[in-house]
């Protein structure tokens, strides 16, 4: 009876419990970033910015390229390093978060130029 004892009090000691719900809340954030992320999808074309996400139901934003204002990229030292980083892209009326992008100032050059484009484009259809 003495091992049953001993038993018991290693695996109900206070501290273990604590620890393994800690260690389990601590991978389920992690498995949270990690299916997120790889559900994540960034893409452009002529007229539009496209942000997909989602895991059971998929939510896509799209963005007129000729309403963007500003493009802002934030990096952290590490993430500079990676070459990840965010893209802040402000419109006339809203303002969107893509996070986590590989090469952020490429793409955040490649926004830039699409936006000057389709403001041409805009500017000349609207004269027409």
């Amino acid at each position: 009876m003495k091992t049953r004892a001993a038993l018991r009090d290693v695996f109900f000691n206070p501290f273990h419990i604590f620890l393994i719900a800690v260690t389990g809340v601590w991978f389920l954030v992690v498995l949270g970033i990690v299916i997120k992320r790889l559900n994540t999808s960034y893409g452009m074309d002529e007229d539009n910015l496209t942000m997909e996400y989602g895991v059971f139901s998929t939510t896509r934003v799209n963005i007129d390229l000729s309403t963007v204002r500003s493009v802002e990229v934030k990096q952290g030292f590490i993430e500079g390093w990676l070459n990840v980083g965010h893209l802040y892209v402000k419109t006339s009326g809203d303002e969107f978060w893509f996070s986590k992008v590989k090469g952020p100032n490429a793409f955040a050059t490649l926004i830039r130029k699409a936006t000057k484009e389709a403001r041409k484009n805009a500017g000349a259809t609207i004269a027409v």
